[in-house]
């Protein structure tokens, strides 16, 4: 696993440093046993990725995460630049114990992890599956049916996630947003401050 810019659940911060964007990738390794991330194996074909990699998987109280994009390997043969070789290969997300998608969730085909120049394109999340604080979350990862060529050097899988820990005051402003309707972003948290010190200047 490749976890870049920050860990998972960082501990409060100054405003300064309160918005954070942060991406993690896991490799999952095939086998005739099964699946395996971290040296710890699954033979139901389903990973917790964060869990599975000892991470932490919940925010704090001062913590508001914003998810913008979850991918994975279009196929068992991704490696070769063959798109063919186990055609259910999908990410989730859940919060609590809630599954973020109905049915499969995200297939890799449709939002690929790597991309090339033979597989592209994004998911869009629109405004971004939110998680608020206190609440546990994990990425879910499955795969099905995986074959990969027998002279394919690298039999294993990836999957991504790429999103926003809004900590501290940012964090509770971003509360303050989901609640008005307000979609949650580093612009419209800005434009929450300058709207308060507006108000608040204007009232003396």
């Amino acid at each position: 696993m490749d976890v870049r810019k920050s860990k998972y659940n960082p501990p409060v911060v100054s405003d300064a440093m309160a918005i954070r964007s942060q991406i993690a990738d896991f490799k999952i390794i095939v086998s005739t046993d099964g699946l395996a991330l971290a040296g710890r194996p699954s033979t139901t074909g389903q990973l917790a990725c964060f869990a599975e990699s000892g991470a932490d998987c919940y925010t704090t109280g001062t913590q508001f995460v914003v998810v913008h994009e979850l991918s994975c390997s279009p196929s068992g043969n991704w490696a070769l630049q063959e798109y063919t070789g186990g055609t259910d290969i999908f990410v989730d997300f859940r919060i609590n114990t809630s599954r973020y998608f109905q049915g499969d969730g995200v297939r890799g085909m449709a939002s690929p992890y790597p991309k090339s120049s033979f597989c592209q394109g994004n998911l869009d999340l629109d405004s971004g599956i939110y998680v608020p604080p206190g609440q546990g979350y994990e990425l879910l990862f499955f795969a099905q049916n995986v074959k990969f060529r027998d002279d394919n050097p690298e039999n294993y899988l990836m999957a991504c996630v790429r999103w926003t820990l809004y900590d501290g005051v940012d964090a509770v402003i971003a509360n303050k947003l989901l609640e008005m309707g307000i979609s949650i972003s580093s612009e419209n948290i800005d434009w929450y401050k300058k709207t308060m010190i507006g108000t608040e200047r204007a009232s003396r």
